[in-house]
């Protein structure tokens, strides 16, 4: 297999003082397929493009700022002794639960300060209804755009999983590999697990978007919490091939449990968005 042999350089084009970094072309790559899968979802559900091109660049500085903090914050030692080395995102470091925090802040900041968008659920209070309505035409593609990035940590070699002899395993160069796993050649793919659940998860989430669009009343919020629980799941899984280190919390790695809240939320909001639709007709039929 081509993963079996190839040994992935994380740099892609070297121009003079200038290197183009694999890593920093699959984050274009992926938000470039994700936006264009997000503008076929608005188009689906029948809602202007306009406001997501308007919701664009806040979305990513807001997810690309969370997804940076969360990561510094999950190795402060290192960063506390290497300041610097926040800012060289082009060596990786962005993590996707800090992603969907920081995105999900610039999401409810639009939501706010745009009078314009309508509001479909008025069972919902304030500007809870047009997030999740949003939230939900975003998730195809934002699980897409997560599917391509995780090709980043292939040319970084990084976030690989344990050793293995499958004949699918990838190859890390000495010097990336974890400490205590020197004597291995062949890790586990892990960024293609996950890649492969993500593309996965994509397709299911726009498949069932353009089926609930057409559907009355649309419930808000069903597909968004459906992305969570199904890449927490993903994630969760994963994380047991991980052997990069990562901190622990009651004897779980930390973005396990992360996962695993991600998953709970899920549930739980699925459930909640559908009793707070049949909320105004129970209502009703007491009158």
């Amino acid at each position: 297999m081509f993963l079996h042999t190839y040994h992935p350089s994380p740099i892609l084009l070297t121009l003079g003082p200038v290197s183009i970094h694999w890593y920093g072309l699959c984050m274009v790559a992926g938000i470039l397929a994700g936006y264009l899968l997000a503008r076929a979802s608005f188009r689906k559900a029948g809602l202007a493009v306009e406001f997501l091109e308007r919701l664009l660049a806040p979305l990513l500085a807001g997810g690309f700022i969370g997804a940076r903090v969360y990561h510094v914050l999950n190795e402060l030692p290192y960063y506390a002794a290497h300041p610097l080395e926040i800012v060289a995102v082009w060596k990786g470091g962005l993590a996707i639960h800090g992603a969907l925090i920081g995105g999900a802040a610039a999401l409810f900041w639009f939501i706010v300060r745009t009078d314009a968008i309508a509001k479909r659920a008025p069972g919902f209070r304030g500007s809870l209804a047009p997030f999740l309505l949003f939230a939900d035409m975003l998730a195809p593609g934002l699980a897409l755009g997560q599917a391509i990035g995780r090709w980043g940590n292939y040319f970084n070699q990084e976030l690989y999983g344990a050793p293995t002899l499958l004949p699918w395993g990838i190859p890390i160069d000495l010097a990336s590999r974890v400490p205590g796993y020197e004597g291995y050649l062949y890790f586990h793919p892990a960024f293609l697990y996950e890649s492969l659940w993500l593309f996965g998860v994509a397709l299911i989430l726009f498949f069932l978007l353009t089926r609930w669009a057409r559907q009355e009343p649309f419930i808000e919020g069903c597909v968004f919490f459906l992305f969570l629980a199904l890449a927490g799941i993903g994630r969760f899984g994963v994380e047991f091939l991980r052997i990069d280190a990562m901190p622990y919390l009651f004897g779980v790695r930390l973005q396990q449990l992360v996962s695993a809240l991600s998953v709970a939320l899920g549930i739980f909001g699925m459930l909640w968005v559908r009793r707070q639709r049949n909320l105004p007709s129970a209502a009703a039929g007491t009158q």
